[in-house]
């Protein structure tokens, strides 16, 4: 199947697809727990959709201009800090790319006719390599010593107008990450990696004097400082500039599941199910038909 066919899913089969996904969270992980060998250094092998057997080198992106401004919706903080699977204090040691959503990292631009919402276009993204100091939460037992954070955006250096949608980060720095694994989607691949629970919301840097702060936070600061009011005009919003300091967000972190949240326990799910769900699109990508979808238990254990 070439290309374009493969990666044209209908909107029947994106439901069909995401009922299958709903199905596997609610009777919990698939078979054996794979999710832990995603949180390495070095990128999970990709879920081909294509015919390739040769090894395709990624690399650096040459051409990182990127005009588009991508929309994110905001949600609760304390949703956050409950929801995520893994929690990590550690050390920024290596901000790999910019990347394209390439196997070779490279700008594509003949991107398939595909049907909303499952459409795959030309995006950056960063390969951001932590060493583990704390993991204050890890469920699934997914956290080694050193974790690769897959973000959104070019990051600093690229001509990404929109490049720090993933976050803003800096070799050396510490920071607190709260991460999920996730599907990643590439014009021609399906990777299972560890991402930023919710964009840049789930960032935040540990400063100079151990405070921890969203990320974004210190450039608003110092762009309020330099903002000079004249007579009679309105002063600017105002920035916040208290935080808690590494200890006291550690203990908010720890204490987040407390009490229970129905709601949003709703939102938790194992490594297993994103593992699930690629194997489940790239049966249709690579056959054109729909496996069956597992039957819903039943009381007596059987299905229906």
């Amino acid at each position: 199947m070439g290309t374009s066919a493969g990666l044209h899913v209908r909107r029947s089969v994106l439901a069909t697809a995401t009922a299958f996904v709903v199905v596997l969270a609610a009777c919990g992980s698939v078979g054996e727990d794979t999710g832990g060998a995603v949180a390495t250094s070095v990128p999970p092998s990709p879920y081909s959709t294509t015919d390739a057997t040769a090894p395709v080198e990624r690399r650096p992106a040459e051409d990182t201009f990127s005009d588009i401004v991508y929309s994110s919706e905001m949600v609760d903080d304390d949703r956050i800090f409950y929801v995520a699977p893994m929690v990590v204090v550690g050390t920024v040691k290596e901000v790999k790319g910019p990347y394209w959503n390439s196997v070779d990292g490279q700008k594509w631009s003949d991107s398939p006719v595909v049907d909303e919402p499952f459409s795959v276009s030309p995006r950056l993204y960063r390969e951001i390599v932590v060493d583990v100091e704390v993991a204050i939460r890890d469920d699934y037992g997914q956290l080694s010593s050193t974790v690769s954070v897959f973000t959104s955006g070019g990051g600093k250096g690229s001509e990404d107008v929109d490049a720090f949608r993933g976050g803003r980060f800096s070799e050396g720095e510490r920071v607190v990450l709260f991460l999920s694994t996730q599907v990643q989607y590439f014009r021609d691949d399906m990777w299972a990696v560890i991402r930023p629970y919710w964009g840049r919301q789930s960032i935040f840097h540990v400063d100079e004097n151990g405070d921890v702060m969203p990320d974004g936070a210190a450039e608003a600061i110092e762009a309020r400082r330099s903002v000079i009011v004249s007579p009679g005009d309105p002063e600017p919003p105002l920035v916040q500039s208290s935080f808690l300091t590494l200890d006291e967000f550690v203990a908010k972190v720890q204490g987040a599941r407390i009490p229970v949240n129905e709601e949003w326990e709703r939102y938790r799910s194992e490594p297993s199910v994103v593992d699930a769900k690629i194997e489940f699109l790239q049966q249709i990508l690579e056959t054109g038909e729909i496996p069956e979808a597992p039957g819903v238990p039943t009381s007596d254990g059987k299905g229906e």
